[in-house]
């Protein structure tokens, strides 16, 4: 019995052994490989990334080296570094597997030092973290003033993961990719990014916003609905988070839930221009043009200056009288309602006027203030203002 033992250990030492001898292998390669990527010398990298990938593979594979910290080590090394490495060479190598390999890679380098209790490893693991961290930020940054917003996406999510590696949560890091997957509008990615923004409580506001228009674009209404809830639970009284699910809200239809949550937003905080004002737009694209009007107002009571709103209150008017304008044209000639609808259109260009000549006032020269002016004038017929503001437009052509 003891003999029979004793030969069982002897294998399995020897197993053991042979299959450590696959990751030295593997390590002895990965320096061959990071000593030919310094000297520029591509052709033998590939080679010897390759050929420490299949080290590695083998030790990584066994039952009795596969949680080993060392083995794991390099294979995150070597999975994380292969990819590049093989596309600069020219191999063909799917994107899926690009994915797969840089995620098995993060893996095994979170587990070597879950795994490695004495920490052996963990400083040559986080400097070859934080190495790859600065150097995908940097690629993020440069992308990104660059206008290459994808590329710029990749820098920033991939500084991301390299932080985790080391045990951090680089909130900035997942903001920037979010931020430049929003300019790229790769909406699954925005989603991605701001969600982990408002789950690690980073700028939720701000997070929250961008989060709402991923789910919107994605015309995922339901599970963002679901997701909203959840934040505002958390961060009950952010009125960005409010606003946000009130954009969810609405294009669904479900404008009861949407009027509760502005009820609820403006309760908190009755004296927030901006939280009215959005209010106004909200009843303004449900075509409630009284409710709206009262907003925007209120608005105008809080801030004098606040120009928006008195586009909006324009706008409201503006609309109003074009509805009258639309039923004029629907009518049949010598229709007795044509002079009640001409004197209703006119009366609301006419409330419209004031206060998108205030909206000019407080913000000249904008093109679209001016755009709406100029309609206003010719349906009142104000020539002299209509030809002076038309010669303003064109000015800034």
């Amino acid at each position: 019995m003891k003999k029979v033992f004793l030969l069982g250990f002897v294998a399995i030492t020897i197993s053991i052994y042979a299959q450590k001898g696959e990751t030295t292998n593997a390590a002895m390669a990965y320096k061959h490989y990071q000593e030919s990527a310094a000297k520029g010398d591509i052709e033998a990298a590939h080679k010897d990334i390759k050929e420490a990938k299949g080290y590695i593979d083998k030790s990584a594979a066994h039952e009795t080296t596969k949680n080993d910290p060392k083995t794991l080590m390099y294979k995150g090394f070597i999975y994380m570094d292969y990819p590049q490495m093989a596309m600069v060479a020219g191999e063909k190598i799917d994107t899926s597997e690009i994915e797969k390999m840089f995620e098995e890679g993060v893996e095994a380098l979170k587990l070597s030092k879950e795994k490695d209790t004495r920490g052996k490893y963990e400083d040559k693991i986080n400097m070859y973290a934080q190495m790859h961290r600065v150097q995908y930020f940097n690629m993020g940054l440069d992308a990104f003033e660059n206008k290459n917003y994808q590329i710029a996406t990749a820098g920033f999510g991939a500084s991301a993961v390299y932080a985790e590696i080391m045990g951090d949560v680089d909130s900035n890091a997942y903001f920037n990719a979010g931020l430049s997957a929003y300019y790229a509008e790769d909406w699954e990615n925005v989603e991605e990014f701001f969600k982990k923004c408002t789950d690690i409580n980073h700028r939720v506001g701000t997070s929250a916003s961008y989060l709402s228009d991923a789910y919107i674009k994605q015309e995922k209404y339901e599970e963002g609905e679901k997701v909203f809830k959840e934040i505002l639970e958390k961060n009950q009284g952010n009125k960005d988070v409010m606003i946000s699910l009130i954009n969810i809200y609405l294009p669904q239809g479900k404008k009861d839930e949407a009027e509760k949550v502005l009820t609820d937003a403006i309760a908190l905080d009755p004296n927030n221009k901006s939280l009215h004002y959005v209010v106004g737009t909200v009843y303004e694209g449900q075509e409630n043009y009284e409710k709206a009007a009262e907003a925007y107002k209120k608005v105008v009571e809080l801030d004098p200056e606040y120009t928006d709103a008195y586009l909006g209150l324009g706008a409201v008017y503006f609309n109003i009288a074009a509805e009258y304008n639309n039923k004029i044209n629907d009518l049949m000639p010598g229709d007795p309602k044509e002079d009640e609808y001409k004197a209703k259109m006119k009366e609301n260009f006419e409330k419209a006027l004031p206060y998108l000549e205030k909206a000019d006032e407080l913000n000249p020269n904008n093109k679209d203030i001016l755009n709406s002016l100029k309609q206003v004038y010719y349906k009142l017929e104000m020539t002299d203002k209509f030809k002076e503001t038309k010669a303003k437009i064109d000015a800034l052509k």
